[in-house]
């Protein structure tokens, strides 16, 4: 007897745990099954259920929101260029354009399709971070994508259950660790395939001939949901313009936030032309952040799928650093893609100011170490350091915590297990966080010495050199970033030599004189200030 999700919530409510479970269960197994440290300890991942026509039903609790926003484009992409009837059981379509997928390289894309009875009935998709894709490495300084590795078309990986030997090779032949990349493929393939033996099991469970009425309840649910929230906000425009680090002149993020009709524009007209440098961000990685910093603001506790973005739309400027056209480069596309939704955040606190958060120390930086370890071997490992988040209206901002990216930091037993380095400092930097009646979260200092005989290349992804984040409602700002290297480029250090890293500070809320003496006296005794004048 079949299912009516229509009329039996119950039902709704434990079929939808139940595909979250799938989805946690491969996430966990890919994390388990990975080579490279980021997606092993930094768990740089998704893996998401999406319905027949691309829509997103369900996704892992540790997939990151970027990947949650860009894997239904993604995968519509390539129904564009594969529609459903070319499909067949143990395919496997992989890509890693950024125009189509995540917004860079080193970010690969698979769909598996799920079949039962003889039936497409949904995919699988599975993004993952990957060591190496060749080029100048994970770094901002190329002047083209060409440059910054190799660009897979939408193709195919596995074909009726037979693996593409052709790609493979192709693959291995442009990569510094061909079995760090392959083994991480791998790994993710096996999680899509996972994801597909135990949708088809639950489907035979419940007597269900297809997933689309149990995806279309749970995506309508979050859209009326949705709806909701957004009737609650007044019609209007919002706006903020954000400044980033550019590489030369100081670059503008400027987003103009519309309610009308039940439905969100964010406009970005006048934001900068995109740049020479690797930090432009594409279409669908923008708005991936764009959608969920408001998702975040006005319905943070609704099931993300498909249905929670469906009255969200995002229109830039072609060429601009939000919206950037081949062949610009991207590989740092975090350093802008990762700072919209403060510009989305700090346009909405003129009309919610009690759901608004200051400034957080975003976008994160990056370090990417890369050399030959003590075997001789090469080694690359790519470290987020994570900064200070903004102080809330109801308390003090976290201290080195990732935001709007939930990527783990990596540990240091880790990291001095798999590189000739040794981390002599990791602690909270006292005072970096904005003063107010709710403090900023403190950002990290991170000191790490080179111990190999032969250079160790160090790349750095970081913007808040020059502008700190922003305090809301008279809270003070967050100190900015510093570092010893060079932002956005390369640097060699020898043995002996060290990184030094500060990570930024969060902005502070409200007004300082309003903080409790209590609260100045825990600030002194845990060491978040230095001197009772903070």
């Amino acid at each position: 007897m079949s299912i009516d999700f229509d009329t039996d919530p119950i039902s709704l409510e434990i079929a939808w745990g139940r595909l979250r479970a799938i989805a946690d269960e491969a996430a966990a197994g890919l994390i388990r099954a990975a080579f490279s440290s980021i997606v092993r300890e930094s768990k740089d991942l998704a893996v998401i259920l999406l319905d027949p026509a691309g829509y997103s039903i369900v996704q892992s609790t540790q997939s990151l929101p970027a990947f949650i926003g860009t894997m239904p484009r993604t995968l519509r992409a390539m129904l564009d260029r594969r529609p459903a009837s070319r499909w067949r059981p143990d395919d496997v379509v992989l890509t890693n354009d950024p125009w189509l997928g995540t917004g860079h390289l080193p970010d690969i894309s698979i769909v598996v399709p799920v079949f039962f009875r003889e039936r497409l009935v949904a995919f699988a998709g599975v993004v993952a971070h990957v060591a190496d894709i060749g080029g100048r490495g994970y770094s901002s300084d190329a002047r083209e994508v060409y440059e910054e590795g190799l660009r897979i078309p939408v193709c195919c990986y596995r074909k009726a259950g037979v693996v593409n030997r052709d790609l493979v090779d192709i693959i291995a032949g442009n990569v510094r660790l061909p079995e760090q990349v392959l083994g991480d493929i791998d790994a993710m393939v096996g999680a899509g395939d996972q994801v597909a033996r135990r949708l088809v099991a639950l489907m035979q469970e419940l007597s269900l001939e297809t997933i689309e009425p149990l995806g279309d309840r749970i995506q309508e649910r979050s859209a009326y949901a949705m709806q909701q929230a957004i009737a609650a906000i007044p019609e209007g425009t919002y706006r903020d313009t954000l400044m980033v680090d550019g590489s030369g002149d100081d670059l503008r993020i400027a987003v103009a936030v519309t309610f009308r009709g039940g439905e969100i524009v964010a406009d970005f007209s006048g934001s900068s032309a995109q740049v020479r440098t690797g930090i432009n961000s594409t279409f669908s990685y923008s708005y991936s952040y764009t959608a969920y910093a408001l998702k975040c603001l006005l319905s943070p506790s609704i099931p993300i799928n498909g249905g929670a973005f469906r009255n969200i739309r995002m229109t830039a400027p072609e060429g601009s650093i939000v919206n950037c056209t081949h062949p610009a480069p991207v590989a740092g596309r975090s350093m802008v893609g990762q700072a919209i939704p403060t510009a989305i955040i700090s346009a909405m606190s003129r009309v919610i100011p009690h759901r608004v958060i200051a400034d957080c120390g975003v976008p994160r930086p990056v370090v990417t170490l890369s050399g030959q370890d003590r075997r001789g071997n090469p080694f690359i490992l790519i470290l987020p350091v994570h900064g200070g988040l903004g102080g809330t209206p109801s308390g003090d901002g976290l201290s080195c915590s990732a935001f709007p990216t939930n990527t783990a930091g990596t540990p240091i037993e880790v990291l001095e297990a798999l590189a000739p380095v040794l981390v002599e400092q990791k602690e909270f930097i006292p005072d970096s966080g904005g003063a107010g009646e709710f403090r900023g979260g403190l950002g990290q200092r991170l000191e790490i010495r080179m111990l190999s005989d032969m250079p160790i290349q160090v790349s750095l992804l970081a913007q808040r050199f020059r502008f700190a984040p922003r305090g809301v409602f008279g809270g003070g700002p967050g100190r900015r970033l510093y570092a010893n290297v060079a932002p956005n480029g390369v640097t060699l250090l020898e043995c002996g030599e060290r990184l030094v890293l500060d990570s930024p500070g969060g902005g502070g809320y409200g007004p300082p004189s309003r903080r409790s003496a209590e609260a100045f006296r825990r600030d002194l005794e845990d060491g978040v200030v230095s001197a009772p004048a903070q």
